[in-house]
């Protein structure tokens, strides 16, 4: 009896975990609406990897395999790296990405819904955040990979879906190195809700540029003035006070800001009126 409980947990476990990351495949819209291509847009998802490696864990009296994929990108000092993707099952929703002596990690984690070479030095890493009831998230990582250490380029939201609307980015990279490089974004905002008493019913489409700063390997709006909170994750306790002038994505009523090498989503309470900052992607050693 011992033996059929663990099995049906062990059954159970898998059941949940290949069908979250089968359905939340659905939510994938970052290159386009179509399910055929988005069909190709996931069968996509290795094929640039330099190599991909299937290792076993073992949890709740099972084993199971993931994978570890990795991607060579050119560094911006001249040479190659390898840049290593992966994500232990039942190991904290944790996806990690590490090159020989450096590593970063993205927090509640959801699935890997794309990596892809924007161009030899820039690599793109489209992930989705654990979302709640009724509520998907994608986001866009650009990286790249200065001096043994990796440059956190870029990290901002390219998709919300949600029962009655979405929010969608799309972005392209336009120049042919560091010294000219941009990023176009077209962005959609829809809202369309019989029932909506807090917003009016909107469909707003815009257009924002990205600069390439080559000091910093940053791409970003402009600087900004900033005093915002970070708060520590597990306790509802101030951590660190951020007061300055640093580097910005704005996107209208989507704001990041570039601090401590990591970017941060940026919000303000309508009520307090205090700004906090969050990050899913992190260096282990930074806050």
């Amino acid at each position: 009896m011992a033996f059929l409980n663990r099995t049906l947990i062990v059954l159970s476990i898998l059941f949940f975990y290949t069908r979250n990351n089968i359905a939340h495949a659905q939510l994938w819209r970052y290159l386009n609406d179509s399910p055929e291509k988005q069909k190709a847009a996931d069968n996509e998802l290795k094929k640039e990897a330099f190599s991909v490696i299937t290792k076993k864990t073992v949890a709740y009296g099972g084993t199971f395999t993931y994978d570890v994929m990795a991607y060579a990108i050119k560094t911006f000092d001249g040479f190659t790296a390898k840049v290593n993707l992966w994500e232990k099952p039942f190991s904290g929703h944790v996806f990690h990405i590490e090159l020989t002596g450096n590593s970063l990690a993205i927090g509640d984690f959801y699935s890997l819904e794309r990596v892809h070479h924007l161009s030899d030095n820039l690599l793109e890493i489209v992930y989705s955040p654990r979302g709640g009831s009724d509520d998907g998230y994608n986001n866009v990582l650009v990286l790249g990979v200065n001096k043994g250490k990796f440059c956190i380029m870029a990290e901002i939201q390219s998709i919300h879906e949600f029962d009655d609307g979405y929010y969608n980015l799309n972005l392209k990279l336009q120049g042919t190195g560091i010294d000219n490089y941009q990023i176009a974004i077209k962005a959609r905002d829809l809202l369309k809700s019989k029932d909506n008493k807090c917003m009016k019913n909107h469909d707003k489409r815009a257009h924002f540029l990205l600069k390439f700063d080559k000091d910093q390997h940053i791409f970003y709006t402009d600087s900004q003035k900033l005093d915002a909170y970070i708060y520590q994750e597990d306790i509802k306790k101030k951590k660190y006070h951020v007061i300055g002038f640093y580097p910005m994505i704005n996107l209208s009523r989507y704001r990041y800001c570039f601090f401590n090498k990591t970017w941060y989503s940026v919000w303000k309470n309508q009520y307090t009126g205090e700004v906090t900052m969050f990050s899913y992607c992190h260096r282990p050693n930074l806050p």
